[in-house]
């Protein structure tokens, strides 16, 4: 019969290193690279998310057009940012969309994106998606109420 152990934090922490350490080097022309992230932590997911989050809320407050094309490019945009190596501290909707511009013009976009693991990459869109039909749903309701206090109000 086998004894179980404990669980400990220090049994905790290597077991995560060993899971994200895990790390694609990506070689470009000139003898740049990047350091692609091969799992995502839970933590970074849960940043990015408040980012895209805030970065939606504040582009619908200026009255820009966020089309699926646009989401699916600010996604991959912040998973360059949290699951890469890349030096940015980038944080607005403008922001992202010229970061993609600029690795599309230097032909380093599609290597990237290539370089994610799939399954990570295809877990954390359906994470944002959940996250933002719930979103959608809230301000929907926001909305509702909104409208059914200010019907309310113009009775009275």
């Amino acid at each position: 019969m086998s004894k179980n152990k404990n669980m400990s934090f220090s049994q905790i922490k290597q077991e995560n290193d060993a899971k994200f350490n895990q790390v694609k080097r990506v070689s470009f022309d000139g003898g740049v690279t990047l350091d692609v992230e091969q799992s995502f932590r839970e933590t970074k997911v849960e940043l990015l998310l408040k980012e895209l989050l805030k970065i939606v809320g504040e582009s619908m407050e200026k009255g820009k057009e966020i089309t699926n094309d646009i989401g699916q490019t600010l996604m991959i945009a912040l998973a360059i940012k949290y699951f890469t190596s890349l030096d940015t501290d980038i944080s607005s909707f403008d922001d992202y969309i010229f970061l993609v511009n600029e690795l599309q013009d230097r032909e380093y976009f599609q290597k990237i994106v290539d370089s994610f693991d799939k399954t990570e990459l295809s877990k954390l869109f359906d994470n944002i998606f959940e996250k933002l039909n719930t979103f959608s749903s809230i301000l929907s309701e926001q909305k509702i109420k909104t409208i059914e206090e200010e019907s309310k109000s113009e009775t009275v």
